[in-house]
């Protein structure tokens, strides 16, 4: 973004047993861009309680398509945070950078140490970014675990929900129980208020992305598709 702030990620490709959390995936990296050039504004607009204060029926010009772009930047500034699936923590990291604290969880142990030496590394650079500074918690949280929930609620707490919810490339495959709990965890964690950002590349037939949107549905999330891309990996569809 225009804050010239330099982040730097240790990946791991090879780290045995730390599965697809070890590396940063494209899905990250335009969530995290998005958050750092626009501060994610198109999501913010597309709430339905218009956290930008835009009202129903603006169809605004390009100016005021700045003037969001702007606000949306300073809007993260004392927000609260949380990342599910998380692995390196790149999307959680930027959100730092401008002004959030962020909960960054994974449900894998040896993936959550990973994270947890990257927001070392990376600390001077988050608090430097911003007056105040974020901060960046990385955590254990594996979906639908009781114990793990509660423990993001309590930090999230005296907050009733977390202000954003940020999911990258955690839905691919057919594992509808594991779609199921994760959609059950991101409603313990959310609010009438809370923007859950979402960015996806689908893989295969799409059934997963399916079954975790019927997931979010009969919990009574709204869904908006606020963003498309072509790809870089294989030239599938990408979306936010």
């Amino acid at each position: 973004g225009d804050r010239g702030v330099v982040l730097a990620f240790d990946q791991r490709w090879d780290e045995r047993g730390a599965g697809t959390g070890a590396a940063v995936w494209e899905s990250t990296e335009r969530l995290a861009t998005y958050i750092a050039s626009s501060g994610a504004a198109s999501a913010l607009r597309a709430h339905p309680m218009r956290l930008l204060g835009k009202k129903e029926g603006d169809d605004g010009d390009d100016d005021d398509d700045d003037d969001d772009d702007a606000t949306a930047t300073t809007w993260w500034t004392g927000k609260r945070v949380v990342e599910l699936g998380a692995g390196l923590g790149l999307a959680s990291t930027v959100a730092a950078a401008v002004g959030a604290s962020a909960y960054c969880t994974d449900g894998d142990a040896k993936v959550v140490a990973m994270c947890a030496a990257n927001a070392a590394k990376n600390a001077a650079a988050v608090k430097g970014a911003v007056k105040g500074g974020g901060e960046v918690t990385p955590a254990r949280l594996r979906w639908g675990d009781a114990k793990d929930e509660a423990a993001a609620v309590a930090w999230l707490s005296p907050a009733p929900a977390a202000d954003v919810v940020l999911l990258a490339d955690v839905v691919y495959g057919e594992h509808p129980d594991a779609w199921d709990a994760l959609a059950g965890t991101l409603a313990k964690l959310s609010g009438p208020r809370t923007v859950a950002m979402l960015s996806h590349t689908r893989r295969g037939n799409g059934r997963g992305q399916r079954a975790f949107f019927d997931a979010l549905e009969t919990r009574g999330f709204e869904t908006k598709v606020v963003e498309r891309w072509r790809g870089d990996e294989d030239g599938g569809l990408s979306s936010l």
